[in-house]
This record gives structure tokens, C-alpha cells and sequence, in this order.
């Protein structure tokens, strides 16, 4: 009886070893998966690969997904460290450019305004001397303050470098 009972096992578990996943188009024309060949219809068996169960494969899989995970969080970390040194440069040019409205409205001039800025606090200068050179446009805007007296904005590709 414990042999027959043995056997009847056995029968079982090589069954349930071949058993297995097959595709096959329902009436509809649909694809869908069941667990024993279609009636009537061509069916396809799937190869189900089994992942090999030994232990260093998994040590291995592991520390892969590790690296995988460290890598992910040092490029987390970079673009956070892009994003952050972006930010604060935006917040500083915003800076920059609010101190040099409030110096517009006060008609004062700083370096590093723009042309455009410059017009707003000082008005269009009654002389412009430009010059081309390897590192762009350098232009001389000449303000008639008095009957003989002059003022002088440098500009160096439209962003106020020098004065006097």
C-alpha cells in the first residue's frame, strides 16, 4: 500500500513537471494562456525558464542590484546637486537684476547692467563709438553732460563693463 501511495506520488509530481503554459487564439482571434494545449486550435507550449537556485548566483543578482541601486542614488544625487546649483543661480542673477532696478530708478548706474538698463537710468547717450574684436562687440557711449563735459559707459557685448 505505501509503495502503491509512493508511486501514485511520484505520478503527480512528474505530472505537475510537465504541465505547463500554453498560447494559443481564443474565437475571437484574442491570444490568452492556459494550462493545457487548446481544443481544436493550434497551440504553442511556452518555455518557462526556471531561475537556477543556487546560492552564489543569488549573492551575485544581489550585490548587481546593489551597485545598481548605489549608482541610482549617486545620479539622484548628482542631477539634485545640477538642480540646486541651477536654482541658486537663477535666484542670484533675480538678485542681481533687482538691485540694478532699484538703481535705475534712482538714475545711478552699476557694472554689470545691461544696455537697456542703462538707457532707463541715464537716458540714450549722444554718441556711440563701436569696435569689433576676437571677443565681440566693445562700444563707447558718450554722454554730453555740460557744453564741454563728458561722460563715458563701456560696454563689452551689451553688459556695462567700465566708466568714467
Amino acid at each position: 500500500m505505501l509503495k502503491g501511495m509512493a508511486i501514485i506520488g511520484l505520478m503527480i509530481i512528474v505530472n505537475t513537471a510537465q504541465a505547463g503554459v500554453y498560447k494559443c487564439r481564443n474565437a475571437e482571434g484574442r491570444l490568452q494562456y492556459q494550462s493545457m494545449p487548446c481544443e481544436g486550435r493550434e497551440s504553442e507550449k511556452v518555455r518557462i525558464d526556471r531561475a537556477p537556485s543556487d546560492p552564489g548566483n543569488v549573492e551575485v543578482r544581489q550585490n548587481q542590484a546593489e551597485r545598481g541601486f548605489a549608482e541610482r542614488r549617486r545620479q539622484r544625487e548628482a542631477e539634485q546637486e545640477r538642480l540646486n546649483a541651477k536654482s541658486k543661480a537663477i535666484i542670484g542673477e533675480r538678485d542681481r537684476q533687482r538691485r540694478f532696478d532699484d538703481l535705475v530708478r534712482q538714475d545711478r548706474i552699476a557694472i554689470g547692467m545691461t544696455e537697456d538698463q542703462a538707457i532707463k537710468a541715464w537716458g540714450r547717450p549722444c554718441d556711440i563709438n563701436r569696435s569689433l574684436n576676437s571677443s565681440g562687440t566693445r562700444e563707447q557711449w558718450v554722454y554730453c553732460v555740460g557744453e564741454y563735459e563728458r561722460k563715458y559707459l563701456y560696454f563689452d557685448n551689451g553688459i556695462l563693463s567700465g566708466m568714467n
